[in-house]
């Protein structure tokens, strides 16, 4: 069981709170973002303690400036290890998500409530190798770019964008 820690500074390094967040699962938060309204983003992923990884999810939660949770979601595929490793902001109070889903790159969008507006499972370039994305971030149009790396034959291969 891990949970989710979370500590808030101001701009001198002194800390102003520090919360713990978790139930009986692996919470392993990976990427947070502080939304246009004050709010704040966290997203990871979670392991329920099984040895099986397929059992794998992530999460995304919305907290305000004190600590109160304001929603929190759970999104996968039954069976499918899922798990995000990255998010930015988008434009229109939302974030986009950019991780894996059973050796495929992940990209979804979620809106200011948690909802998954679109969501993409992408193949690596060539072949059956492995694509994981850790990268993301916004574009002017009001879309993202992602970028990370897949493997080829249990070797680290090139980045793709």
């Amino acid at each position: 069981k891990a949970d989710i820690a979370l500590y808030r500074t101001n701009q001198f390094g002194d800390l102003l709170y520090s919360y713990l967040i978790g139930d009986t699962s692996t919470n392993v938060p990976t990427d947070a973002v502080e939304n246009s309204d004050g709010t704040y983003s966290i997203c990871g992923y979670i392991n329920d303690g099984q040895q099986n990884q397929s059992s794998k999810d992530f999460f995304l939660l919305r907290m305000d400036d004190a600590g109160t949770i304001l929603w929190e979601n759970t999104y996968g595929i039954a069976g499918v290890p899922d798990a995000v490793w990255c998010m930015t902001r988008s434009t229109d109070g939302g974030v986009f998500l950019a991780g894996s889903s059973d050796d495929h790159g992940l990209v979804c969008k979620a809106d200011a409530f948690g909802q998954i507006v679109w969501s993409y499972r992408i193949d690596s370039l060539s072949g059956d190798n492995k694509s994981y994305f850790t990268c993301i971030t916004p574009t002017f149009d009001g879309g993202c770019t992602v970028a990370g790396w897949r493997m080829i034959s249990s070797k680290i291969g090139r980045a793709h964008v």
